[in-house]
């Protein structure tokens, strides 16, 4: 097995597809000095890109991108008689946009000249978004008490503001002075794009319980009518659950 890892994030897959080639190439010198089929697996690592700042379609997906480049530069690979298997790793690219995650902001204060909306989604489940915001931002997004998007409603109010999460250190903030729709207690703050490096990453700091995940669909009844059902896919931890982490014997 050959494994390469160029990088995956914000990289052009011409910048991938480069050390792909390179490996190519080392594969062929080794079967040329050890004889055929001495490697068998190619795993071209990391994985892709994600848009975390928009959900616009491309005409032309990544994974299409990827295949096309490979296709073109190294046609053997997919040849029906190639006896090398192909892995690759876009597990984040596939799953990133399948999921969000919503919390109710428990209280709000006024602090360092603006408003500060405190939530229970922190820096233990979007570890990355919370320590490198330049690099891992996610959007954050308030809706009201029903569950209505606040933005781009008459009326409300548009504020720079902080979204802060639970635990205790001051680095805990999933956006920082973000010009939003104010956020009131019992608002809910939701996440997107956070269906991959968030519960995979989850902290132990603080010993909180990490959160349920439910899934949906949408349901046609005996009327015609649409319904969004939910499913429950993983149980939130419970005290005890998190109390055996610590007490494993």
């Amino acid at each position: 097995m050959l494994h390469l890892h160029v990088g995956s994030q914000g990289l052009p897959q011409e910048v991938v597809l480069s050390g792909v080639l390179a490996v190519w190439q080392l594969m062929q010198d080794i079967e040329k000095a050890c004889g055929p089929g001495r490697v068998t697996v190619l795993d071209i690592g990391g994985g892709l890109s994600v848009d975390f700042q928009t959900d616009e379609q491309p005409q032309e997906s990544p994974f299409q991108v990827q295949a096309r480049l490979l296709t073109a530069a190294i046609p053997k690979l997919f040849k029906p008689d190639c006896h090398v298997r192909l892995i690759t790793e876009n597990g984040r690219s596939l799953l990133a946009k399948a999921g969000c995650v919503a919390s109710r902001v428990e209280y709000t204060k006024y602090s360092g000249g603006r408003h500060i909306a405190v939530t229970h989604v922190g820096a233990d489940l979007c570890m990355r978004a919370c320590y490198f915001p330049d690099s891992w931002g996610l959007r954050v997004f308030v809706c009201d008490q029903d569950g209505r998007p606040k933005e781009g409603n008459a009326g409300v109010e548009q504020t720079v503001q902080d979204v802060a999460g639970p635990l205790c250190f001051q680095g805990d903030r999933l956006a920082v002075r973000r010009l939003m729709p104010k956020a009131e207690i019992n608002d809910y703050i939701v996440v997107a794009d956070v269906g991959a490096y968030t519960l995979s990453m989850y902290s132990r700091y603080n010993s909180r319980c990490s959160p349920a995940v439910y899934g949906y669909r949408r349901q046609q009844d005996s009327n015609g009518q649409q319904h969004t059902v939910l499913q429950l896919l993983r149980a939130g931890e419970t005290l005890d659950q998190v109390l055996q982490f610590w007490n494993q014997l």
